[in-house]
């Protein structure tokens, strides 16, 4: 069959979609999700609004829901509906990257994969430095632009709903909610804060919390220590006795045959050669063996015009020509946040990919707080990557088929 067709829609691609193993199956539905979400760009809701009496603090939310087509669900238990929440990172809210750029189409696609029923973007900005801080400078790392964001999910949830008890006949009390939530960059550590306030305002279960990048786990301890010299300074410095793990040094490792994984501390713990999501020169890897949609390649030219547009904000702010991307942003990004021992409480399961050289948020630092979680009695999957802070962006599908894979192996579903 050829693997650019449609697949699933008649009863001769159900027969072939019997016969496929269950990671074929993955690669045929992630395949078309792509596509779907090319052919159909997302119509994104924004909203901005500002509260006087938490110290005039703006924001602006931007957020998008996608149905899954029926003949991509998985079948699953009936009265509930399944939720998926995608949280992009720092530069990933310029038209046309929320959403559509083949990127995010990448990692939706391959993440969504299970038994999700409806998708969500969902993104919040603090404009000024009073959604970062209280009225009395107490920072507030991510909690109230995330809990901005979780109140605008919380009338779309309702709707859903409300539309499937008029379709089924469910009572007022069904049908359950269950939200899996996965962020990466700068949307990782937002993601973690939504969890918690979805938890807290009693929307539905959160199955689980995905972090890819580890934003959240790394930086400063308090946000008003937060100052991006001493970040890097420490960044730079930091050292892994992971780095010679015989999994990261192997050079002539057949990509294709699994030996370029390696767990360690126990069976919550994968180092994994980067070559398992890139390939070779000889192409394997996950990247390679997933398949691609059309204009699925990720744009040089459009990455490039985010990060100018961010970084023309982040200026623009700075000399007070308008309010968009206050530097208290960033401080807060690079702040640990304080949420995940809220997630440990609530019981939320969590899976972390981690990049031991990323410069930004190290993968040494991530596994540090990681194992502190643990600790406290936290569920959490980890994988460190011998790669830096775009493994995700360089390798979307391996990424995502990474995530699945664990995933499934250590029944976070």
């Amino acid at each position: 069959m050829n693997r650019e067709a449609n697949v699933f829609e008649t009863q001769q691609d159900a027969d072939f979609k019997a016969e496929l193993s269950p990671r074929e199956q993955y690669v045929e539905r992630r395949a078309q999700l792509e596509r779907h979400l090319l052919d159909n760009p997302l119509a994104v809701q924004e909203i901005r609004h500002e509260e006087p009496e938490a110290g005039g603090a703006k924001v602006r939310v931007s957020m998008g829901r996608f149905d899954i087509p029926d003949n991509l669900k998985r079948e699953g238990e009936s009265g509930v509906i399944r939720i998926a929440i995608f949280v992009p990172g720092t530069f990933e809210t310029d038209p046309p990257a929320f959403a559509n750029q083949p990127l995010e189409a990448k990692l939706i696609s391959g993440l969504v994969t299970g038994r999700v029923d409806n998708v969500y973007v969902l993104k919040a900005e603090g404009l000024n430095k009073q959604a970062y801080l209280d009225k009395d400078n107490n920072s507030r790392v991510e909690s109230f632009v995330a809990e901005d964001a979780t109140k605008i999910l919380q009338k779309s949830l309702e709707e859903l709903r409300q539309k499937a008890q008029q379709q089924t006949g469910y009572s007022a009390d069904a049908p359950r909610v269950e939200i899996d939530i996965v962020g990466y960059s700068e949307g990782s550590t937002q993601a973690a804060s939504i969890a918690a306030k979805i938890h807290e305002m009693g929307l539905g279960k959160v199955s689980s919390y995905t972090s890819i990048g580890g934003a959240g786990f790394t930086g400063f301890e308090t946000q008003k220590d937060a100052n991006l010299p001493d970040l890097f300074k420490h960044n730079l410095g930091v050292k892994s006795e992971l780095s010679n793990h015989p999994v990261f040094m192997e050079k002539g490792l057949p990509v294709a045959k699994g030996t370029h994984v390696s767990a360690v501390e126990g069976e919550d713990t994968l180092l994994v050669n980067s070559r398992v999501l890139s390939g070779d020169k000889r192409g394997g890897g996950l990247e390679g063996s997933l398949g691609n949609a059309k204009r699925s390649e990720v744009s040089l030219l459009s990455d490039m015009r985010n990060v100018s547009v961010w970084i023309g904000r982040l200026i623009s702010t700075e000399f007070g020509s308008k309010e968009e991307v206050p530097y208290e942003r960033l401080r807060a990004e690079f702040t640990r946040n304080p949420d995940l021992k809220k997630l440990v409480e609530y019981k939320i399961p969590m899976v972390v990919t981690a990049g031991l050289k990323d410069a930004l948020f190290p993968g040494e630092d991530v596994r540090q707080t990681v194992e502190g979680l643990r600790k406290e009695g936290a569920k959490i999957a980890l994988a460190v990557i011998d790669a830096g802070h775009g493994f995700y962006h360089e390798n979307p599908q391996g990424t995502a088929a990474l995530v699945h894979s664990m995933k499934e192996k250590f029944k976070i579903v």
